[in-house]
Protein backbone atom coordinates (compact mmCIF):
# COMPACT_ATOMS: atom_id res chain seq x y z
CA UNK A 1 0.00 0.00 0.00
CA UNK A 2 1.35 3.48 -0.75
CA UNK A 3 2.74 4.76 2.45
CA UNK A 4 1.91 8.87 1.38
CA UNK A 5 -2.33 7.32 0.53
CA UNK A 6 -2.08 5.48 4.02
CA UNK A 7 -0.79 8.55 5.94
CA UNK A 8 -2.88 10.97 4.37
CA UNK A 9 -6.37 8.68 5.13
CA UNK A 10 -5.00 8.80 8.47
CA UNK A 11 -5.05 12.62 8.61
CA UNK A 12 -8.25 13.01 7.21
CA UNK A 13 -9.25 10.42 10.02
CA UNK A 14 -7.98 12.50 12.32
CA UNK A 15 -9.24 15.58 11.32
CA UNK A 16 -12.81 14.37 11.12
CA UNK A 17 -13.07 12.84 14.30
CA UNK A 18 -11.86 16.52 15.95
CA UNK A 19 -14.40 17.89 14.19
CA UNK A 20 -17.39 15.18 15.10
CA UNK A 21 -15.99 15.26 18.63
CA UNK A 22 -16.59 19.69 18.32
CA UNK A 23 -20.02 18.75 17.10
CA UNK A 24 -21.10 16.46 19.58
CA UNK A 25 -19.56 18.49 22.22
CA UNK A 26 -17.13 15.61 23.49
CA UNK A 27 -16.12 16.37 27.00
CA UNK A 28 -12.45 16.95 27.81
CA UNK A 29 -11.93 18.30 24.59
CA UNK A 30 -8.36 19.66 25.27
CA UNK A 31 -7.03 16.36 26.23
CA UNK A 32 -8.27 15.29 22.79
CA UNK A 33 -6.72 18.20 21.14
CA UNK A 34 -3.42 17.35 22.79
CA UNK A 35 -3.88 14.09 21.62
CA UNK A 36 -4.32 14.76 18.26
CA UNK A 37 -1.41 17.04 18.34
CA UNK A 38 0.93 14.51 19.58
CA UNK A 39 -0.93 11.83 17.09
CA UNK A 40 -0.60 14.51 13.59
CA UNK A 41 3.20 15.10 15.20
CA UNK A 42 3.63 11.39 14.98
CA UNK A 43 2.22 10.54 11.58
CA UNK A 44 3.84 13.23 10.27
CA UNK A 45 6.99 11.76 11.41
CA UNK A 46 6.22 8.79 10.07
CA UNK A 47 5.43 9.86 6.76
CA UNK A 48 8.54 12.08 6.37
CA UNK A 49 10.21 8.33 6.99
CA UNK A 50 8.79 6.67 4.63
CA UNK A 51 9.35 9.27 1.82
CA UNK A 52 13.42 9.57 2.84
CA UNK A 53 13.38 5.37 2.78
CA UNK A 54 11.45 5.55 -0.48
CA UNK A 55 13.98 8.24 -2.12
CA UNK A 56 17.09 5.89 -0.39
CA UNK A 57 15.38 2.51 -2.40
CA UNK A 58 14.78 3.84 -5.56
CA UNK A 59 17.69 6.23 -5.62
CA UNK A 60 19.88 3.10 -4.64
CA UNK A 61 18.62 0.03 -5.49
CA UNK A 62 17.27 -1.27 -9.05
CA UNK A 63 17.20 1.91 -11.77
CA UNK A 64 19.58 3.63 -9.09
CA UNK A 65 23.00 3.97 -8.20
CA UNK A 66 23.94 0.04 -7.67
CA UNK A 67 22.10 -0.52 -11.04
CA UNK A 68 23.54 2.30 -13.05
CA UNK A 69 27.49 1.02 -11.39
CA UNK A 70 27.29 -2.72 -12.80
CA UNK A 71 25.71 -1.30 -15.64
CA UNK A 72 28.37 1.23 -15.90
CA UNK A 73 31.07 -2.09 -15.18
CA UNK A 74 29.41 -4.64 -18.17
CA UNK A 75 28.74 -1.94 -20.99
CA UNK A 76 31.19 1.00 -19.73
CA UNK A 77 28.64 3.47 -21.14
CA UNK A 78 30.60 6.83 -19.56
CA UNK A 79 26.80 8.33 -19.93
CA UNK A 80 25.99 6.74 -16.94
CA UNK A 81 28.44 8.58 -15.20
CA UNK A 82 26.28 11.77 -14.58
CA UNK A 83 23.69 9.66 -13.60
CA UNK A 84 26.02 7.71 -10.97
CA UNK A 85 26.94 11.15 -9.42
CA UNK A 86 23.17 12.65 -9.41
CA UNK A 87 21.81 9.02 -7.50
CA UNK A 88 24.89 9.30 -4.96
CA UNK A 89 23.82 13.22 -4.27
CA UNK A 90 19.93 11.96 -3.94
CA UNK A 91 21.05 8.98 -1.63
CA UNK A 92 23.21 10.72 0.55
CA UNK A 93 20.56 13.91 1.27
CA UNK A 94 17.78 11.17 1.97
CA UNK A 95 19.74 9.37 4.38
CA UNK A 96 21.11 12.55 6.02
CA UNK A 97 17.02 13.84 6.16
CA UNK A 98 15.92 10.37 7.59
CA UNK A 99 18.79 10.42 10.41
CA UNK A 100 17.74 14.22 11.31
CA UNK A 101 14.44 12.90 12.11
CA UNK A 102 15.75 11.15 15.40
CA UNK A 103 16.41 8.08 15.42
CA UNK A 104 16.04 4.14 16.89
CA UNK A 105 19.82 2.46 17.73
CA UNK A 106 17.68 -0.45 14.94
CA UNK A 107 17.53 2.21 12.68
CA UNK A 108 21.17 3.93 13.12
CA UNK A 109 22.51 0.13 12.48
CA UNK A 110 20.59 0.20 9.45
CA UNK A 111 21.39 3.63 8.03
CA UNK A 112 25.06 3.25 8.93
CA UNK A 113 25.05 -0.56 7.11
CA UNK A 114 23.52 1.31 3.91
CA UNK A 115 25.95 4.26 3.96
CA UNK A 116 28.85 1.20 4.34
CA UNK A 117 27.63 -0.67 1.73
CA UNK A 118 26.89 2.98 -0.91
CA UNK A 119 30.70 3.89 0.41
CA UNK A 120 32.30 0.92 -0.55
CA UNK A 121 30.55 1.58 -4.13
CA UNK A 122 31.64 5.36 -4.20
CA UNK A 123 35.24 4.18 -3.44
CA UNK A 124 35.22 1.95 -6.48
CA UNK A 125 34.15 4.49 -9.03
CA UNK A 126 36.95 5.99 -10.15
CA UNK A 127 39.03 2.60 -10.81
CA UNK A 128 35.12 1.57 -12.61
CA UNK A 129 35.96 5.28 -14.72
CA UNK A 130 39.45 4.03 -15.37
CA UNK A 131 38.48 0.80 -16.08
CA UNK A 132 36.35 1.98 -18.95
CA UNK A 133 38.55 4.53 -20.40
CA UNK A 134 41.57 1.28 -20.32
CA UNK A 135 38.75 -0.54 -21.69
CA UNK A 136 39.17 -3.58 -19.41
CA UNK A 137 36.86 -6.42 -19.53
CA UNK A 138 33.67 -6.41 -17.64
CA UNK A 139 34.99 -9.65 -16.01
CA UNK A 140 37.88 -7.99 -14.52
CA UNK A 141 36.64 -4.66 -13.67
CA UNK A 142 34.21 -6.96 -11.72
CA UNK A 143 36.64 -8.91 -9.93
CA UNK A 144 38.05 -5.64 -8.52
CA UNK A 145 35.06 -3.82 -7.54
CA UNK A 146 32.47 -6.19 -6.39
CA UNK A 147 30.47 -5.14 -3.39
CA UNK A 148 28.42 -7.09 -1.13
CA UNK A 149 25.10 -6.21 -1.29
CA UNK A 150 23.76 -8.21 1.26
CA UNK A 151 24.49 -5.75 4.32
CA UNK A 152 22.40 -3.10 2.46
CA UNK A 153 19.41 -5.13 1.37
CA UNK A 154 18.83 -6.82 5.17
CA UNK A 155 19.08 -2.84 6.24
CA UNK A 156 16.42 -1.65 3.91
CA UNK A 157 13.98 -4.71 5.22
CA UNK A 158 14.92 -3.55 8.84
CA UNK A 159 13.88 -0.11 7.85
CA UNK A 160 10.74 -1.44 6.03
CA UNK A 161 9.89 -3.40 9.40
CA UNK A 162 10.75 -0.05 11.66
CA UNK A 163 8.47 1.89 9.45
CA UNK A 164 5.39 -0.54 9.44
CA UNK A 165 5.66 -1.41 13.14
CA UNK A 166 5.22 2.45 13.94
CA UNK A 167 2.67 2.30 11.19
CA UNK A 168 0.71 -0.60 13.03
CA UNK A 169 1.16 1.42 16.33
CA UNK A 170 -0.67 4.58 14.86
CA UNK A 171 -3.31 2.13 13.44
CA UNK A 172 -4.21 1.11 16.66
CA UNK A 173 -3.93 4.42 18.32
CA UNK A 174 -6.35 5.40 15.94
CA UNK A 175 -8.60 2.25 16.69
CA UNK A 176 -8.97 3.89 20.11
CA UNK A 177 -9.23 7.24 19.34
CA UNK A 178 -12.63 5.81 17.21
CA UNK A 179 -13.53 3.88 20.18
CA UNK A 180 -12.82 6.86 22.64
CA UNK A 181 -14.92 9.23 20.23
CA UNK A 182 -17.96 6.38 19.39
CA UNK A 183 -18.14 6.17 23.71
CA UNK A 184 -18.85 9.88 24.19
Amino acid sequence: MNIFLVSKVVLIIVTLLSISSAVIGVKNTSSFTSLKSVWTNEISVIQEQGKHLSTIRQNMGYGGFIHNFKNFVLRKNTNLDEQLISDQKLVRQAVARYRSLGLSDRENLALTAIEGVFQNYSNNLPLVRKAALEGWSAEKTDRLVRVDDGPAIEALETLNQVWFDQYNSQNLRLTKIIEISHRN
